[in-house]
């Protein structure tokens, strides 16, 4: 996500990272200073994220049955960026 209002999906895999759904725009996020909840469900084939309990990107990834969870922070040009986990939670059906 980006303070901008803005959200990707993808996968890292192999050293590289591939969008399966490109950058875009949705009201779903607080920007700036609110805190957003952040959920990724991944049943079989399917991935899907939301972004305050609105639905906003889905994708469909055969290459991997079971794998790790990680979180990504990247700073953009310059800019600083603050990143906070509170409550984040793993788990399996």
């Amino acid at each position: 996500i980006k303070s901008s209002g803005e959200f990707a999906m993808g996968k890292y895999s192999a050293n590289k990272w591939e969008n399966k759904v490109n950058w875009q725009k949705t009201t779903a996020m607080n920007q700036v200073t609110d805190w957003n909840h952040l959920k990724i469900a991944c049943n079989e084939k399917m991935v899907v994220g939301w972004i305050n309990n609105q639905r906003v990107g889905i994708f469909e990834d055969i290459d991997y049955t079971s794998g790790q969870v990680g979180v990504v922070s990247v700073r953009h040009k310059g800019k600083p960026v603050n990143v906070y986990f509170r409550n984040m939670t793993v788990k399996t059906k």
